[in-house]
């Protein structure tokens, strides 16, 4: 190529790469001061900028790495570059189009929900998107509308930038030449060099994301990494090397349902009968209860996790564990996990179920397209083949109580109701201050206890299912949450951000068609349901298991909790019985640290950290260093 050539397409290129460059870096400014903005100072979103910066190169170094070898195609065959340019669009294209979807739904996903973006709200979005065409087909139309247009521009103004691709390649293979390690102040030299290095640190950002996730799980870019989470977190199920036998073996059922949180039950005192089917089953004497009992986090994957390998979440990752499930799968049990909401897509979650050759029946929504809906645990309920003489575990789980849940009007007894997305986007999160009007807060409740009123009636449907199949006959019954949720009491309206009483403390019920009888329980943990259920049946309780038997004579006297997304900042808690009550250390970075006596004040609203006995306070934090060594994020 000839010397006069490089310079007059030096200067397209540069100013095809400058531009790429600077719509990148201002986005991800852009996104760090809205995020900022939402969120308040946090040095962390700096971390975030860098990420979107990352995935914008290394999107763009794989769509140039793609247009090379075209490119040389068609300088051997003494072609033009239409193809090249082709390809350059399409892909910088679907990088717009991408980075676009990303920035929107992370801000909608903030404002909204106090949390940046990840898979599982994009398959929320997705799976929304029936139901918003139903419902208001009109706004569907102009949508779609809106984002055909959006396209057609985002591709037209890509095809008129590309036609710089080529002569930028060209300077890109130029750079191993002679004349151009002699002249490197050409234009185009400066211009290939700039592409090189933005692409070269943008995709080597995104390979360390890639290859090391676990140390970025929770941010954005949890969406480019998750096909490799499973693997990087390194939860792995182990089975029994001899085979089990179950001394009483009796079907075991565990029912989780989503946010559900202890004090909104009237069997814990709370004054509306939001939960009558449960009120029912206490009459029957078969219904027992935990007078206190914590989830091991504020969030999903962990509280389940929580629940069926029976510890808390940095103490299965990168481990050998047993679970529930698999436990009993090799003692002869016949394994069904029936669930609500997209749990197959979530690698944390699906590690922890195991492989499929563990389950009679598999089915969430990511198999069934029903979102967020129970009625498709009632429909998988209806297809199971009578009980049989041979023992089932069943895992349930719930989707009523989530804001995202599809909600039924027969379920809806209090009116007028403000639904938790509308109340989180009216408030402002400012810790110690609820900042909703006393009405909008009222009627925030009010849309609560409609959901519990909804799980309330699913529970009956699953019960009476169950029952005419013969699943309940000597069955041990758990209902549970995976964890609690917060209604302003703190500023917050949602889940997974803190460890206050509002987010940790949830229901613990059983139900023994048995005949057992339960002693007080005043302190419970969402691991002691596995122990319960493996000794109910007469196996060993594994050793590595946190959980203790519910029905022994050990009683809990300490309890944990963390928070680990690192989106949020980060926190510990430890919950502890000392002098007849009940206490709670809650130790978050860049908060201070606060003390609430559960007991006298089971919302955490007053801190006692000035007045507790200075010996119960050392206690605390000595147990709370000792299981959190490192103060890290986990996952």
């Amino acid at each position: 190529m000839e010397p006069s050539h490089w310079d007059g397409s030096a200067r397209s290129a540069a100013r095809c790469t400058a531009g790429l460059i600077i719509v990148a870096l201002a986005a991800a400014t852009a996104e760090w001061f809205l995020l900022r903005y939402l969120l308040g100072r946090d040095p962390f979103y700096w971390r975030v900028s860098l990420q979107q910066f990352g995935l914008v190169g290394g999107l763009e170094a794989l769509v140039l790495m793609l247009c090379w070898p075209v490119r040389l195609i068609e300088r051997t065959v003494s072609r033009g570059s239409a193809v090249t340019r082709g390809v350059a669009t399409t892909g910088f294209s679907l990088v717009a189009l991408g980075l676009l979807w990303v920035y929107i739904s992370n801000f909608l996903a903030i404002s909204y929900l106090n949390m940046t973006v990840d898979r599982a709200v994009f398959q929320i979005s997705i799976e929304a998107l029936p139901q918003v065409r139903a419902t208001r087909p009109a706004g569907f139309a102009i949508g779609l509308l809106v984002l055909s247009v959006v396209v057609i521009g985002i591709t037209a103004l890509t095809w008129r930038a590309c036609r710089h691709v080529p002569p930028t390649l060209d300077a890109i293979s130029g750079l191993t030449s002679r004349a151009s390690r002699a002249c490197l102040s050409r234009p185009a030299s400066l211009a290939a060099l700039a592409v090189v290095g933005f692409c070269a640190v943008g995709f080597a950002s995104w390979a360390q994301l890639t290859l090391r996730p676990t140390a970025w799980y929770g941010d954005t870019l949890r969406l480019a990494t998750m096909p490799d989470r499973e693997k990087a977190l390194g939860i792995h199920l182990v089975r029994s090397a001899a085979p089990l036998v179950p001394a009483t073996p009796q079907n075991i059922i565990v029912i989780l349902a989503d946010s559900l949180r202890a004090d909104h039950f009237p069997a814990y005192g709370y004054e509306r009968m939001t939960t009558p089917f449960l009120a029912e089953l206490a009459t029957t004497g078969k219904l027992w209860k935990a007078d206190w009992a914590v989830s091991t986090c504020s969030e999903t994957p962990c509280g389940i996790i929580g629940t069926l390998l029976s510890n808390r979440m940095d103490r299965v990752v990168g481990r050998d564990n047993v679970a529930l499930q698999t436990l009993l799968k090799d003692a002869g049990y016949k394994v069904h996990f029936l669930l609500s909401g997209s749990h197959m897509t979530q690698a944390a979650i699906r590690a922890a179920y195991g492989s499929a050759s563990l389950f009679e029946v598999l089915s969430d929504s990511s198999k069934t397209g029903r979102g967020n809906d129970d009625r498709q645990i009632l429909e998988a309920v209806d297809k199971l083949p009578p009980a049989g003489s041979s023992p089932h575990f069943m895992f349930m789980f719930l989707m009523s109580t989530h804001f995202t849940a599809v909600k039924f009007p027969e379920h809806r007894p209090y009116q007028p109701e403000l639904s938790m997305l509308s109340a989180a986007e009216r408030s402002r999160a400012v810790i110690g201050s609820n900042t909703l009007s006393k009405e909008d807060r009222a009627e925030a409740i009010n849309a609560y206890d409609n959901d519990l009123s909804q799980m309330d009636g699913m529970l009956r449907r699953i019960f009476d299912g169950l029952d005419r199949k013969g699943y309940l006959d000597n069955a041990l019954v758990f209902i549970s949450s995976d964890h609690g949720e917060a209604l302003g009491e703190h500023g917050i309206y949602s889940h997974g951000v803190y460890l206050y009483p509002e987010f940790t403390r949830i229901p613990l019920f059983i139900y023994d068609n048995a005949g057992r009888s339960y002693p007080p329980i005043a302190l419970a943990s969402q691991t002691d349901i596995a122990a319960t259920a493996v000794a109910a049946v007469g196996l060993p309780i594994p050793p590595s298991w946190d959980g203790l038997d519910l029905h022994g004579a050990r009683q809990r006297e300490i309890s944990f909790a963390q928070n680990s997304r690192l989106h949020e900042k980060p926190c510990r808690a430890v919950f502890y019985r000392a002098a007849g009550e009940l206490y709670e250390l809650m130790s978050c970075q860049r908060l201070p640290e606060v003390v609430f006596n559960l007991t006298r004040d089971p919302l955490g609203a007053y801190d006692i950290s000035d007045t507790i006995a200075p010996e119960i306070l050392a206690d605390m934090k000595r147990a709370l260093t000792a299981a959190f060594p490192v103060f890290k994020n986990i996952y």
